[in-house]
């Protein structure tokens, strides 16, 4: 018996389950295929309940869900997947969707686990920073996950270098962020990777009046940055997100390129 979601329709369930790997078993019993546990996952991704809710009669135990989640995980499938997919969508939209890309990071709060966790003094609680670069229309194109008590401007280099640049060729392209990037040296970074940065300023200093030119300012342009915020409070709709309950930083890695991962494939596949 399989669980019911309505995370996922049946036809987007066969597309991803087809393509995410299988364990073989060379004795015992074989093991339960990827449509069997696909949305049983999903319902843990959605609701947030424990896996131990899992185990009902007739269906597959809550640590056989867990042991795949964390089987695709280990071998980078869920992650490979989500490359694949944003380059899909990306060549679906003609490259337009990448002239404009948006960046920010959020707070998920979190148990003090020992894999990752931290104090933020900002937020005042402990948990664990993720920093999203997002395209036009809000799809994610990488993550970069760290403490809580880690900066945002500390992540945003490392985020934009994993985003996937091989073979897109765009000619004009803008990055939207808030105050708290708004640094000389990460603007030259930007400039250096092709990349106008629209940032909002904190204040003007004696550098900012001789390298005007990398400071960029369109009132109605910095208004699309919400597309990020946007993407970061629909991926906190799922209640496995929203707040970190997993002990180490694989298994939550697992939830979160799982929720982006359902994102993409709902703007591909009917």
């Amino acid at each position: 018996m399989v669980y019911p979601t309505d995370v996922l329709t049946n036809t987007q369930i066969a597309f991803l389950a087809t393509r995410l790997p299988e364990p073989k078993a060379e004795t015992g019993r074989p093991a339960y295929t990827n449509s069997q546990l696909l949305p049983g996952i999903l319902r843990i991704l959605r609701s947030g309940c424990r896996w131990r809710d899992l185990d009902l009669p007739g269906y597959p135990s809550g640590i056989t869900h867990w042991r795949r989640l964390r089987f695709w995980m280990r071998n980078e499938s869920l992650k490979v997947i989500f490359l694949v997919l944003s380059k899909l969508y990306v060549r679906h939209e003609r490259l337009q969707s990448l002239k404009r890309l948006s960046l920010d990071g959020t707070f998920i709060p979190s148990f003090e686990f020992a894999d990752t966790t931290a104090y933020s003094g900002k937020y005042r609680k402990t948990g664990i920073k993720l920093s999203t670069l997002v395209d036009a229309r809000g799809i994610p194109l990488s993550f970069v996950f760290a403490s809580g008590s880690t900066h945002d401007l500390t992540l945003a280099f490392d985020t934009m270098v994993q985003m996937p640049t091989e073979g897109y060729l765009v000619q004009q392209r803008v990055l939207l962020a808030d105050m708290a990037y708004d640094s000389f040296p990460f603007r030259l970074f930007l400039k250096d990777h092709g990349t106008e940065p629209y940032i909002t300023r904190r204040r003007k200093t004696s550098v900012k009046l001789f390298f005007e030119d990398h400071y960029p300012s369109d009132p109605k342009l910095t208004r699309k940055r919400f597309v990020v915020e946007r993407f970061h409070a629909w991926m906190k709709g799922n209640r496995r997100v929203r707040m970190r309950y997993d002990y180490t930083l694989c298994s939550f890695q697992a939830f979160v390129y799982l929720s982006a991962i359902v994102l993409c494939i709902r703007q591909i596949v009917a």
